[in-house]
Parts: C-alpha cells; structure tokens; sequence
C-alpha cells in the first residue's frame, strides 16, 4: 500500500522556491479573518492532548511556520520558552514587533534553531505546504530532545467537508501541498522517524468552543458523523520522538477524546 494512499499531492513542486509563495502581503492574510479565534482554536486543539501542553515551565518549544506569533504568544501564557522560525519576511517582522522570537528562513539558517533539543516542536497548519514532508519532518525530529513530542494541525483529505464540496473546496490553493487522512498521517510521521503517534478527531473550533449554535441533536449528530472515520476537515496529532511518550503523558493511541470549552 503506497504510503500516501488517501493524500492529496504536488510533488512537482521545488523546495527550494517554496518560499516565493510567501512574499511580502502574507502578513495582512494572517491578521485578517485568519487571525479570529485563531487563539482560542490553538487552546482547544492543546486541551485534547491532557496535561502534554498545558505546563511548559522549563520546556523549550519552537513553532515551525510561526505566522506573525499568534500561538509563540499563546505558548509563552504556558510558560513555554518559545520561538518560531517562518518563511513570510513581512510576518516575522510582524512577530518581532509583538515582542516575540521569531526568524525569517528555514530552521538550518538559524544557529539557536538548528542547535535543536527542543521538548516541543509545533506545526500548526504548515503540513500541507510542505514540498518534500517526508524529508522535513524528518529534519523536525532531529531537532527534539529525546523525550520530544511534534503537534500537527493540517487539512485532513477524509472530511465530509471537502467530500461534500470536491473541487469548489476553498483549501485547493497554490500553497497547499499535500493535504493527509487519519491514515496516512501516522504513517508519514512514523516514516519520518517518529517513534509514536496520537490522533485526536476535531470537530470545528466552533463546535468545540460552543459557539456553533448548534442544537443538542445536530450536535451529536455532528460528533457521530466526525467519529465515523475521523471526518472533521483538521486533524490534530501528536508524535513522539520515545515509543514511551504516550504512556508518560497519559494518552493511549487511538483513544477518542472530546473536547468542550463550556
């Protein structure tokens, strides 16, 4: 079975222009309609793994793709020492002017980035830009301390979403990559080096922070229809440098886990 079965994909794409598709202008996309709720939906997602981020007192954490540093500033309110590295120069420069550690490149241009030893390293919405994810996941692994856990947020290609939608599904744009299912995710990670990997179901920021205005009957409609082979358009894992990371943390793969602000 070809390890990207159920991926949608751009293979032609160079790595090495990858960064054309961020010229200055991507910050005004990220602090516009973008930006709304972002945070909140960044504390939901963190909440369906436990206690794994909820304390990051002593813990190195760097966010790959950081944007203008709207989850570095959500980080540091957990007292992660944390820092971004992004390939938008006008949305590091945004970071910067927030007060926040962030660099323009990719994680090899900067010394205290590719040093590595990092607990946590973050991957919110940035997969499905990846050219070459294999190769780059990879490289994120190397740069985990030995009991170092990857968070992924991506476009999951099994949604009702873009089932329902197909080709007029607004996430086919020229930055998207490659989009991943439940069941090629893990299998990405695993083949990346990672020794374990946690999938949590997500069933819409709105949903999950009750604000959908949804009835208790759509509601669980909803969550039967999610569950039914993790059909929610993101999906959120966890992967673990130590086979042993899960059991530490009190996660068990595969385990479903519902997550409500209210």
């Amino acid at each position: 079975m070809p390890l990207l079965r159920d991926a949608v994909s751009k293979p032609d794409i160079r790595p090495e222009r990858v960064g054309d598709l961020y010229s200055d202008g991507y910050a005004g996309f990220l602090t516009g309609r973008y930006a709304e709720n972002r945070q909140e939906d960044y504390r939901v997602a963190l909440a369906a793994f436990g206690p794994l981020f909820a304390d990051g007192a002593g813990r190195r954490l760097l966010d790959y793709g950081c944007g203008i540093g709207l989850f570095l500033e959500v980080a540091l309110e957990r007292g992660f020492d944390a820092c971004g590295v992004d390939l938008a120069p006008d949305a590091v420069r945004e970071a910067r002017r927030r007060g926040l550690r962030a660099w323009h490149g990719t994680a090899g241009d900067v010394p205290e980035v590719a040093a590595g030893e990092f607990d946590v390293v973050t991957l919110w919405s940035v997969l499905a830009h990846l050219p070459r994810p294999i190769d780059e996941l990879a490289m994120l692994r190397r740069l985990l301390a030995p009991d170092g856990v990857l968070l992924v947020s991506t476009v999951n290609a099994n949604s009702l979403l873009l089932k329902a939608y197909g080709e007029r599904w607004g996430g086919f744009t020229r930055n998207h990559l490659i989009f991943s299912s439940p069941t090629t995710l893990p299998r990405l990670l695993r083949a990346a080096g990672f020794a374990a990997v946690c999938v949590r179901p997500m069933y819409g920021g709105g949903v999950e922070r009750g604000e959908a205005g949804l009835s208790d009957r759509q509601e669980r409609r909803l969550y039967r229809a999610v569950m039914r082979g993790n059909q929610g358009t993101m999906l959120r894992a966890t992967a673990f440098a130590s086979a042993d990371g899960p059991h530490a943390w009190g996660l068990l793969e595969g385990r479903v886990t519902r997550v409500s602000s209210r």
